[in-house]
């Protein structure tokens, strides 16, 4: 099956660091459910393009297969740096 990613070391949880004032900075997400996400977003992407083109040939299910893809890779890395940015407030 696939294999996930390692975890990110920036955004993976890591043991708490005490910041310069003292104050603990929030805990970074992690990375296994984003992908699992971002796995689940392109499946039913493509499945809805799919069902919603009305056309059911092997040609549209590889266009939108590879189009799903890319979407749920960009919704990860978009998703990422999203959190990644939340979490340094």
């Amino acid at each position: 099956m696939f294999a996930l990613a390692k975890p990110d070391p920036e955004i993976a949880m890591n043991e708490p660091v005490q910041t310069q004032n003292g104050a603990q900075p929030k805990p970074q997400p992690d990375m296994r459910r984003l992908a699992a996400g971002s796995i689940f977003f392109a499946v039913f992407w493509a499945l809805g393009m799919i069902w919603w083109s009305g056309d059911y040939s092997v040609t549209n299910f590889i266009m939108f297969g590879i189009t799903g893809s890319i979407v749920g890779f960009a919704w990860f890395w978009w998703m990422k740096y999203f959190m990644k940015r939340q979490a340094r407030k």
